[in-house]
């Protein structure tokens, strides 16, 4: 797809991402995975501290993501799976 997520506002903790056009060279789109070990990723907003994170940490189905500083919690592992999306 062409689109990726993006801080709603200024990227600070807390503050919810939302799936937005992908635009090239921007950097509030910019993601740094972070191998965990196991297939599992920590994704960082490049140049900052701040993780993707699970709003609710019961892993409830279409929680929130939100922009956290590390908690070393599995609310901030992702797993990547491959998808194929129709053209």
């Amino acid at each position: 797809t062409s689109n990726t997520f993006q801080a709603v506002g200024n990227a600070k903790p807390g503050c919810t991402l939302d799936q937005q056009k992908l635009v090239s060279g921007s950097v509030v789109q910019q993601l740094e995975f972070i191998s965990a070990g196991d297939n599992r990723y920590y994704i960082r907003l490049k140049g900052t501290e701040l993780y993707l994170t699970i709003s609710d940490d019961s892993g409830k189905i279409n929680s929130a993501i939100i922009l956290q500083t590390k908690l070393n919690s599995d609310v901030q592992l992702w797993k990547l799976v491959k998808q194929n999306p129709a053209s």
